[in-house]
């Protein structure tokens, strides 16, 4: 039996492909609209990063749009994800400017660190020497540290940046890094007296570090479709 798969840019027909871009005007007036309506709210703005790809905005009118996003939700992380993907060069272009993005969100916040990996698995296709790259070694650190904190181990994007970390240590030869150690075994009780061996303790329902984390996807880049599963995006999280 025959799986259904989505067809390639290839096989998009003229009106699909003028379809999508209807869809994607009506969404863009739609998000104007509401950012007047709601002052306040991030997210009509974070839409319009995420049609900017699409719809081809210079990077002029993408810094202003990103601005607003900024100054409503300084820490949004799709959003970053996104204008992560619009800095990201078509082609044989240039991969400057999306380095330079991570790297400053990075240094806003630790939560960002993951953005300088994510970099890093874009670009690696023009380059897979990346992963030696000292900036990209020190992203992974950084993610690291920031897992091995309250917030960033408790946090509700904890195995996303679990699985950008092990993607980054496993590509730079890092790979026995990113195999959780298991948890010392509990020491075996005493027998009471009277009995010959200990009770068996009951099994824990509590998960342990070794257990693996479910394996991520990538988020959806609405111009671009991806063959390779993204290391950092958590199914079943609405972005």
């Amino acid at each position: 039996m025959e799986t259904a798969r989505e067809p390639a840019p290839e096989e998009t027909t003229p009106e699909q492909h003028e379809a999508f871009y209807r869809t994607v005007a009506r969404t863009e007036a739609a998000a104007q609209h509401a950012a007047q309506a709601a002052p306040e709210d991030p997210t009509p703005w974070f839409t319009l990063v995420v049609l900017a790809r699409a719809r081809g905005y210079d990077p002029e009118t993408f810094t202003g749009i990103w601005s607003e996003l900024q100054a409503r939700d300084p820490l949004h992380r799709a959003g970053h994800e996104f204008a992560l993907m619009y800095w990201s060069p078509e082609g044989n272009g240039s991969y400057d400017p999306p380095f330079a993005f991570a790297e400053r969100a990075a240094a806003a916040h630790p939560s960002l660190a993951f953005l300088t990996v994510q970099a890093a698995y874009d670009y690696e296709d023009v380059d897979e020497h990346v992963w030696k790259d000292a900036r990209v070694q020190h992203a992974v650190d950084a993610v690291l540290r920031h897992l091995g904190t309250r917030e960033g181990a408790a946090g509700p994007y904890a195995n996303a940046d679990r699985g950008w970390a092990a993607y980054g240590l496993v590509n730079s030869g890092r790979g026995p890094e990113a195999i959780p150690s298991s948890p010392p075994s509990p020491p075996t009780p005493r027998p009471a007296p009277g009995r010959t061996s200990a009770p068996t303790p009951a099994p824990s329902s509590t998960p342990t570090a070794a257990e693996p984390a479910p394996q991520p996807d990538r988020t959806p880049d609405t111009t671009e479709p991806r063959t390779r599963p993204n290391p950092g995006h958590d199914e079943g999280r609405d972005a």
